[in-house]
């Protein structure tokens, strides 16, 4: 075997003797090298092989950089949005060996202030004797998001407390600090959350999906707003599938104004889907083909056709991204599969090309909005200002540039 440039086809490695029959090639490539691969055998030889390429993720060029910032103990996720007012993006990072979250405020250069934590409830981290440590992955995670739960143009910190059983709410003071959080009662064990309308009154209600090594099927729990950054009891419905890294996301998919709700991060290959009734409740609808244990999902129109796609991160199988694009209807076409690199573990959308298209494994234009801390930007988004009576627009998606 033998690794030769595109352009001139002089040799730059060959191939050695690996594990059994393997012959190994390695090369540190440029970004944008082309290369060929020779593959020849003694005379005679007849048969089939194998070519595999490993940790392309890694390959980067010499004028990639990267800068590391300071946010808690164990960062698990991020959520970016305007916390101060200033236009400038700011970070909040949940932490998974910490029960607090960290606020990072930008200094609109690229860079971030030094972390603030403001405390929320428990997540503890330890492991489960004789329980796989892949399917414990999710003690790892701790779901974090933004929105303007008071329709007051302020942000506010919604996350989950996987051992507490309960979701913290940190209502914003619009300078980037936060009032210390209101604890609300979900299920056992949150895991995934989004926020939306579910049930059209014009405020947002929080959806909340839980996880177990258990063999058993999750809880979904729907807690209804109340519009001043308060909550009602939530109310809890299961999910007929067991989901080690379950994950949840509102859109329109069919196009009916009401928030319909998909469910990622299963043992089994798909994921679920679930019509909103328009009053806080869904009816499940079935699975479709997607990913095993995909850790986490996004929505968006990637073949600008009107309608939401699904994009999921692929952690245990496929090493990258499935697509699978909306039909308008509450259905999803066929599975496409792209790779990545190995154990994705979230996915974002976005025009970081600012082409007017969002970068992923298809494009779809961007819908212009509001600077992202004068909006509600939340699964089911809908323009900031605008309370109760206010429908959205059927299939109404909105993406900010980063």
């Amino acid at each position: 075997m033998e690794v030769l440039d595109a352009a001139t086809l002089n040799n730059l490695t060959s191939g050695t003797p690996g594990p059994g029959s393997d012959v190994l090639a390695s090369l540190a490539v440029e970004e944008g090298q082309a290369v060929l691969v020779h593959i020849s055998g003694a005379a005679g030889t007849m048969g089939d092989f194998t070519l595999e390429l490993t940790n392309l993720d890694q390959f980067s060029g010499t004028q990639t950089t990267s800068l590391v910032f300071p946010a808690g103990d164990g960062p698990s996720k991020v959520a970016v949005g305007n916390l101060n007012a200033d236009g400038i993006p700011d970070l909040v990072v949940s932490n998974f060996l910490a029960n607090t979250v960290s606020v990072l405020l930008g200094n609109g250069d690229g860079t971030f202030q030094a972390p603030r934590q403001f405390s929320i409830g428990a997540l503890k981290t330890t492991f489960v004797p004789g329980v796989d440590t892949e399917s414990l992955a999710f003690r790892e995670r701790r779901d974090v998001r933004l929105a303007d739960l008071r329709g007051n143009g302020i942000l506010d910190i919604v996350v989950t407390n996987y051992d507490s059983g309960d979701i913290s709410v940190l209502l914003g003071n619009g300078d980037g600090t936060f009032q210390p959080q209101r604890r609300y009662d979900a299920t056992p064990h949150p895991l995934g959350l989004a926020i939306g309308d579910v049930n059209n009154d014009g405020n947002l209600d929080i959806v909340v999906i839980d996880s177990s090594p258990a063999n058993v099927p999750n809880n979904i729990a729907v807690l209804l707003g109340n519009g001043d950054g308060t909550f009602q009891a939530e109310k809890i419905f299961q999910e007929p599938n067991v989901l080690f890294l379950a994950n949840i996301h509102l859109a329109d998919f069919n196009h009916d104004g009401k928030l319909d709700l998909v469910v990622g991060g299963g043992q089994l290959n798909g994921v679920d889907f679930y019509q909103g009734n328009g009053d806080g409740t869904f009816t499940y609808k079935g699975q479709f083909p997607g990913s095993r244990q995909a850790a986490d999902t996004a929505v968006a129109d990637l073949n600008n056709d009107g309608n939401p796609d699904l994009i999921l991160a692929n952690y245990s199988e496929v090493a990258g991204a499935t697509v699978l694009l909306g039909n308008s209807n509450g259905t999803f076409q066929a599975p496409q599969d792209f790779f990545s690199g190995q154990g994705p573990d979230a996915i974002a959308v976005a025009d970081f090309g600012q082409r007017d298209r969002l970068d992923g494994p298809g494009t779809a234009r961007r819908q212009a909005g509001p600077d992202p801390g004068q909006q509600r930007p939340v699964d089911g988004d809908r323009p900031a200002g605008r309370r109760a009576g206010y429908r959205r627009p059927a299939g109404h998606l909105r993406r900010r540039r980063l």
